[in-house]
């Protein structure tokens, strides 16, 4: 596998930051692909030709446009997210269960699995995260997501439901780059928005309470007194 020196910084860098986020005791990301024992934890530079290195050296040429093997893609983001990312999560909460055509199958359907493994919520905004994220923008097309605003639209609630749904892990954003110094933009899967609608319009509405009853109005007979009053005074009959 031929790496660019940019793509060698930009792997190095991840190295770095994941080291320090998870430390150097997982076997996956500090050995050999056969999953060896090191004496000594490696720096990020001693990385390369581990496991850990080898996936992101696939996820970065897939995102940087290089031909790539797309099932070849999805197996190292998994690794990648079982391993790191999801580590915590999966020996809290288990395996998710995977279908048998997860590298090869529907890539909407692959991202929402790779989301089972408890990711933290503000994991898009690590130099891993923002990888993974715009490998996941590679994998989906136009159709295939919706902007908040248009999200907002056709479940006719407000920006705030929109994030207590990602909150509550019924919406799963992916985070878009929209440009080199630009904040990412999230984008969320119209298949769970739709369902998410069709849920809400399965719902019975609920009972109207009636209106409560109207008081009789006293001010015409109160008129209708004065001025009988006033005619009886001036001797109007």
């Amino acid at each position: 596998m031929t790496l660019t020196s940019q793509q060698q910084t930009m792997i190095e860098a991840i190295a770095k930051e994941t080291l320090q986020l998870v430390g150097d005791t997982m076997d996956y990301v500090s050995s050999p692909p056969e999953y060896g024992s090191r004496a000594e934890p490696p720096d990020p530079e001693g990385l390369r030709g581990t496991a850990f290195w080898k996936d992101l050296a696939t996820i970065v040429q897939y995102t940087e446009g290089q031909p790539s093997a797309l099932p070849d893609v999805k197996r190292a983001i998994h690794q990648v997210t079982r391993q790191v990312v999801g580590l915590v999560g999966r020996l809290l909460f288990g395996e998710p269960e995977l279908p048998p055509d997860l590298y090869t199958g529907d890539s909407v359907t692959f991202i929402l699995i790779m989301a089972r493994y408890r990711i933290p919520s503000d994991f898009q905004e690590t130099a891993l995260g923002q990888l993974l994220h715009r490998a996941y923008s590679f994998m989906v097309g136009v159709a295939d997501v919706l902007k908040p605003t248009e999200v907002m639209k056709v479940l006719g609630s407000s920006r705030q439901r929109v994030y207590d749904l990602t909150r509550e892990g019924r919406l799963t954003p992916i985070y878009k780059p929209t440009g080199p110094t630009r904040q990412a933009r999230a984008m969320y899967f119209a298949r769970q928005v739709e369902e998410i609608k069709a849920e809400l319009s399965a719902r019975p509405a609920p009972a109207k309470r009636p209106p409560p009853p109207r008081k009789r109005s006293t001010s015409k007979s109160a008129s209708t007194g004065k001025r009988r009053k006033a005619e009886a005074v001036l001797g109007i009959h």
